[in-house]
């Protein structure tokens, strides 16, 4: 989308597909892309084939429009989704992690992770070690989470996007 204000430069993420020609016309020698900001356990990861976890990330949930009722009901149905998948594939609760917004601490979603067996993560800057053990990634589908996972040879499933930026960043990863 075209910049909200008139900068000097504009650094954009390089995400599977370039910015529209008229945008990269209307901006011109402004804009500049960088490759993907990645955490460094993404870089030159040591690859596990073996890994057991199932790690269920919904993203950092934060919305100007979206509010805690909704964030809650997000997570809550992306928990129940993924204990009975791992119900009917019978695999151990105790390999069940869920990544939790500090915001959904006390909710009753993290409960029923708990209840299950599961536990939680919350205020995560690095999911490297998250991610390299997992057996199966279930991620809301933003975009440094979706480039981590690919950086680290994962195939993540996707829940539905939470919020609107979502919805173009599964469309530029799926004509990718």
């Amino acid at each position: 989308r075209f910049p909200e204000h008139n900068a000097d430069r504009v650094l954009a993420q390089r995400f599977f597909v370039d910015a529209p020609q008229e945008v990269r016309d209307a901006v011109g020698d402004r804009l500049h892309t960088v490759d993907a900001i990645l955490p460094a356990s993404s870089i030159d990861p040591e690859v596990n084939d073996d890994g057991e976890l199932v790690v269920l990330y919904p993203g950092g949930m934060r919305s100007p429009y979206l509010g805690l009722e909704y964030q809650e009901k997000y997570l809550s149905w992306g928990v129940e989704v993924v204990s009975e998948a791992m119900k009917t594939a019978d695999v151990d609760p105790a390999n069940f992690v869920a990544i939790t917004p500090p915001q959904l601490l006390g909710s009753m979603a993290v409960q029923a992770v708990e209840n299950f067996g599961g536990r939680i993560e919350s205020s995560v800057t690095d999911l490297g070690h998250l991610l390299r053990e997992a057996r199966c990634l279930v991620l809301a589908p933003g975009i440094e989470i979706m480039l981590e996972a690919c950086a680290m040879g994962k195939v993540p499933h996707y829940i539905p996007a939470f919020n609107g930026s979502h919805i173009p960043q599964l469309m530029a990863y799926r004509h990718a």
